[in-house]
């Protein structure tokens, strides 16, 4: 339980700080973390739709098909898509056959794709 509480706020604390070098401005909480370009019928809605039906796995691999393009709006909802999972609880996680360390094993992969990976390191490690 505590070790999954660090690796939760690694992971949030993270994210933040990728998404307020990004935005250029400081990201006080995460109900700060909305991006004006993620609009209801969105790729980010669709993968957070499979999340909510307990298909992560499905999900996680539809969201590298997508950022197989290098664009930094996929990295965006890349980071979105593993907050979202940060915030579920463990059992949610367990039952759709998911864990704590495969988002941060996830988000460590992505950050690395965008060339983030001393950031990835440094927090995760």
């Amino acid at each position: 339980m505590v070790k999954n509480d660090y690796i939760m706020r690694m992971i949030s604390e993270m994210i933040r700080a990728v998404l307020t070098l990004l935005l250029g401005r400081d990201i006080v909480s995460k109900d700060e973390i909305v991006l004006p370009q993620i609009s209801e019928d969105s790729d980010f809605q669709k993968l957070i739709a499979m999340v909510n039906e307990g298909r992560i796995n499905e999900a996680e691999n539809m969201l590298w098909d997508m950022t197989g393009d290098g664009r930094q709006e996929h990295f965006q909802i890349a980071l979105l898509f593993y907050n979202y999972l940060n915030d579920l609880d463990d059992e949610v996680l367990e039952k759709a056959d998911f864990s704590r360390e495969e988002v941060a094993d996830g988000l460590a992969r992505i950050m690395k794709l965008y060339g983030y990976e001393d950031m990835a390191r440094t927090f995760l490690l």
